[in-house]
């Protein structure tokens, strides 16, 4: 009969007899203990095997427990492995706080009995596995939904591009040989309107496939000014005839992402087309690029009012229906910016305070791992 595999735990603390202690209790408990003796090593451990728990000390040399804490909860490897803080020196209330606001799923401070460590050990391990087993159950009928989803949204847009088409060569006919302003200036609307339509067809195809489980992106090193230029491109058109400057500013010299160009272009250019229609004629929209730790960040920002709960809802919300004063284009817009950031393991969020969109894609050795 196959014993069943002891739950492992990693335990990081820079005492030797505090990483005995820990795991002789643990390992009489039915747990297999791996120890690391500072943070960086905890964290380099963390990230290249699988545990089903991490303890970690708070004062490490390297990288401090919460420092620890806060990266594993970065990284979608780690994310939801279950941390426990164990400390014996950050004993203070705002201590544990601070902990727990850092994503620490509990924090003991030493000394601690015996039975109540392996206590929560056990209860952490339990709820997480319970979690897990949820979570397969739910991401497999997820899968069969986002799949469905993608395959609905192609069809439909495949179906749709023959009569949209059909418009586009009529309207152009019309537009060529109307005799008054007014059928020209009727049918270049409906040239125009057929682009737009083909456009938001396209994004609706591509934000399915980054929400879909088949997605990979080609990635490569890339420097932000590229990046900002070739947002500042598509977007031009746009703000010529918006009477908007649109001023590329302080782009890190040397930092580079790794992503994928024409993406991340697009991702850019969507926030710098938001920022030109909310700014006055006249007025300027910014770039900002710059390091930020494992990141570089671009900022797009507008003179104008800040930007509304509606617009933050729209790029933190998994639902694409999220509202907006500028109607339907607007949510698929924002959708894909969001989309593709994520797809590239970064963040996106919009300033309360001022009228602009930060996003923040990682540099390339830390998307290697």
């Amino acid at each position: 009969m196959t014993r069943p595999r002891r739950p492992r735990v990693l335990h990081v603390d820079d005492d030797p007899g505090v990483r005995r202690a820990v795991e002789r209790t643990l390992t009489s408990a039915g747990f297999s203990v791996t120890s690391a003796a500072d943070g960086p090593e905890g964290l380099e451990a963390a990230l290249r095997a699988r545990f089903a728990l991490v303890i970690l000390d708070v004062e490490l040399p390297g990288l401090s427990g919460f420092e620890v804490c806060e990266r594993l909860r970065a990284e979608p490897s780690t994310r939801n492995v279950p941390v426990l803080h164990l400390s014996g020196a950050r004993v203070e209330v705002r201590d544990r706080v601070r902990g727990l606001e850092g994503g620490a799923d509990a924090y003991l401070v030493q000394p601690v009995a015996p039975e109540e460590l392996v206590a929560v050990v056990r209860a952490l391990v339990a709820r997480r596995a319970s979690a897990a087993r949820a979570g397969r159950a739910t991401a497999r009928g997820s899968r069969r939904a986002t799949a469905a989803r993608e395959d609905a949204i192609r069809v439909a847009a495949h179906l749709l591009r023959a009569p949209l088409s059909a418009v586009a060569i009529n309207a152009s006919g019309l537009a060529a040989a109307a005799d008054d302003a007014v059928s020209r200036a009727r049918a270049t609307a409906l040239v125009e309107a057929h682009a737009h339509a083909v456009q938001v067809l396209a994004d609706l195809a591509e934000l399915a496939y980054l929400d879909s489980e088949r997605v990979v992106l080609p990635l490569e090193p890339l420097a932000p000014g590229e990046i900002i230029a070739g947002a500042i491109r598509r977007a031009a058109r746009a703000a010529e005839q918006a009477g908007v400057t649109v001023e590329a500013q302080q782009v890190a010299p040397g930092a580079a992402v790794r992503g994928d160009r024409q993406r991340l272009e697009r991702a850019v250019e969507i926030l710098v087309r938001r920022a030109v229609r909310g700014a006055a004629r006249g007025g300027a929209v910014r770039i900002h690029a710059a390091p930020e730790g494992s990141s570089v960040r671009f900022s797009i920002e507008r003179d104008g009012a800040p930007e509304g709960a509606d617009v933050r809802d729209a790029l933190e919300s998994d639902v694409w229906s999220a509202r907006s004063p500028r109607g339907a284009a607007e949510v698929v817009d924002l959708a894909l910016a969001r989309a593709i950031v994520l797809g590239h393991r970064g963040r996106i969020w919009a300033d309360a305070d001022r009228g602009a969109v930060h996003l923040a894609v990682p540099t390339s050795p830390f998307a290697e791992g």
